[in-house]
């Protein structure tokens, strides 16, 4: 392998990284920074997942937490991974405040790493703005790959897409699903 062929792979390690750091030190400056309201997008999830019968619900990108907050309160079990541990520590003080620690847990996770779940572990996954994140072509079909693995059959994922920069989506829902087939 030449240099060249390298490059690309150190760049995108030291961008993930430099992404890591600049949400360390923004979630610790900037507590509860999106509110304490759920996203629009993961209300309508929670209806779609509740429909499909989902209990278990893991949400990539959780940040300080605010989408998995709604599944918890909702009586989903929820599983919150994001790669912020400062993001994940007010989700868990934000679950204990609310009363939901029972059905909320959390987990450091580097999405251009497998996730730390066994195969059809999950009735659901939700991401809101994680594609947002410098993510090659390469890492997103890894992810969704990830994803239909820790979905049990029959399961269903929802990703916001076609967001503007103030988070609204142009036309439809804007979710769009990743679906485990039965069987």
């Amino acid at each position: 392998m030449t240099d060249d062929a390298r490059e690309p792979a150190v760049g995108a390690r030291e961008l993930a990284k430099a992404q890591r750091q600049r949400w360390q030190k923004t979630y610790a400056a900037h507590p509860s920074m999106y509110g304490e309201e759920p996203s629009s997008p993961a209300v309508h999830a929670a209806l779609l997942f509740r429909a499909a019968g989902a209990e278990d619900v893991l949400e990539l990108g959780a940040g300080h937490g605010r989408d998995a907050l709604h599944f918890a309160r909702e009586g989903f079990t929820a599983q919150a991974t994001d790669f912020s541990p400062a993001g994940l520590k007010q989700l868990r003080q934000a679950a204990q405040a609310q009363g939901v620690t029972a059905r909320l847990s959390t987990a450091v996770h580097d999405v251009h790493e497998p996730l730390p779940l066994p195969d059809a572990s999950v009735d659901a996954a939700f991401a809101h703005m994680l594609l947002c994140m410098a993510l090659s072509t390469k890492d997103i079909h890894a992810l969704a790959a990830e994803v239909r693995r820790v979905l049990r059959p029959g399961g269903r994922g929802a990703v916001p897409w076609g967001l503007s920069a103030g988070g609204q989506g142009r036309g439809g829902n804007g979710l769009r699903g990743v679906r485990r087939k039965r069987g």
